[in-house]
């Protein structure tokens, strides 16, 4: 394409990059992108060398950064492009995090960098950018950004968006290390800080379809949905981290102790009108509890009934708004199932014994008799009463039984008969009930 001279003065390049930069946040498509730079042709991505080339120049003039990451963010973030090839086989994803490095304190600089990082490490492109950022440290420098820039929405969200993208992907061993990276790197806590920042009133909207699509037209909507974008992130990313069963995953569970289980339940108890914060919630916890290893999954669980997580089960159970929402119940259900295995110990008979005092099971047997369409709810409840039949108190036994779990549990074998998981969950309380 050759739009940039060798001669041009750093203050022309910058003048031409402003322009850009504009054009290209104004353009709603990535047909307008194709017309304008003649893509067919292979000149866009020549463009994008070329941006490139000025970052590498100039990696301490901060106005060039800026507008050199804006317009090439831009360039990279429609789908009908992939235009990420231009930089493969190179060293680009190191420039980007170096320079990061340098200007970490530029609001301007972060947001777009961030925004083209995660534009190259979108999941849908099928490339190695995950392992190349991640391996330049870009989770790091993301949570440096974060710490330095918290309050500040439209750097936030570009933030969290990336973070989001390094959690997810396969295979799993490459991402459960890149989860591991964002915990090592202090984020979980700055995720919670980011959370208790945004106006709690709202937390209701940001669950509306597309609400974490940056679409509006005026200041306050945009505001809105920013906000929305970044709760609706650091939850994902909640979840993420807290999950998985490999050994490395529990030790980074361990470092998540004290926090994590305080943080959510009073998330859940500020917003129990919120059915869906309530199904993120506590699918948060149960990955925090679904650990496999003996020696350890008991601590989780001890750790979440320190931070009253069975109180949080009884108001989801006693909502009625949550309750109507399939999702929120199978996300309770599985929490508590998650708690009550055996591999949790002494800790699994401490949480069935608070549960049951408190009704969960009476409850679970009704979710089953309103909800029997439901597969992965009717699931979850006959895990629960499983492991809930599993304890040594024949009087909470019988009252589950008195509840009418085994009619319920005959039925959720006739109607899910083609769902192995189901019919094994239901065939084994029922075995334990006697």
């Amino acid at each position: 394409m050759d739009i940039f001279s060798k001669d041009l003065a750093e203050d022309d390049l910058e003048s031409i990059l402003r322009c850009f930069a504009t054009i290209l946040q104004d353009m709603s498509s990535s047909s307008e992108l194709v017309d304008f730079f003649d893509i067919d042709e292979g000149q866009g991505l020549d463009f994008l060398i070329e941006l490139s080339d000025i970052l590498a120049n100039f990696p301490e003039h901060t106005s060039l950064v800026l507008y050199t990451f804006a317009t090439t963010a831009c360039l990279t973030s429609h789908r009908g492009w992939e235009r990420s090839h231009a930089y493969e086989d190179t060293e680009y994803h190191r420039l980007v995090c170096q320079v990061i490095v340098q200007h970490n304190t530029s609001w301007g600089v972060c947001l777009f960098a961030m925004a083209l990082l995660a534009n190259l490490c979108d999941p849908e492109r099928e490339s190695d950018w995950l392992e190349l950022v991640f391996s330049a440290a870009g989770i790091e420098e993301a949570v440096e950004a974060l710490r330095i820039h918290t309050g500040r929405i439209e750097v936030e969200v570009e933030i969290t968006r990336f973070l989001r993208l390094m959690c997810v992907g396969r295979p799993i061993a490459d991402t459960e290390k890149r989860r591991q990276a964002v915990v090592d790197s202090g984020a979980v806590p700055l995720l919670f800080k980011t959370i208790e920042a945004l106006d709690a009133g709202s937390v209701g909207s940001f669950y509306k379809p597309d609400a974490d699509k940056l679409e509006a037209a005026g200041p306050r909507e945009i505001a809105a949905t920013r906000e929305a974008g970044v709760f609706l992130n650091c939850m994902r990313i909640l979840q993420d981290v807290c999950g998985g069963t490999l050994k490395f995953c529990d030790e980074r569970r361990i470092k998540l102790i004290g926090l994590v289980p305080d943080e959510v339940c009073i998330l859940l108890s500020t917003h129990q009108r919120v059915p869906e914060l309530q199904q993120d919630g506590f699918n948060i916890l149960a990955n925090f509890c679904e650990s496999t290893k003996a020696r350890v999954s008991g601590t989780f669980v001890e750790d979440v009934l320190s931070a009253d997580g069975q109180v949080a089960v009884t108001n989801a159970l006693g909502n009625k708004a949550t309750r109507r929402v399939p999702g929120a119940m199978t996300a309770v259900l599985r929490f508590c199932a998650n708690m009550c295995r055996p591999e949790c110990g002494h800790q699994a008979e401490d949480a069935r014994s608070v549960l049951l005092d408190g009704g969960v099971a009476v409850a679970t047997v009704k979710l089953m008799e309103r909800n029997m369409e439901s597969a992965p709810l009717i699931l979850q409840c006959c895990r629960a009463l499983r492991y809930f039949a599993a304890g040594f108190n024949v009087e909470e036994r019988r009252e589950i039984l008195d509840a009418g779990a085994a009619e319920f549990l005959g039925q959720a074998i006739k109607e899910h008969e083609l769902v192995g998981e189901v019919v094994m969950e239901a065939a084994e309380a029922l075995f334990l009930l006697g």
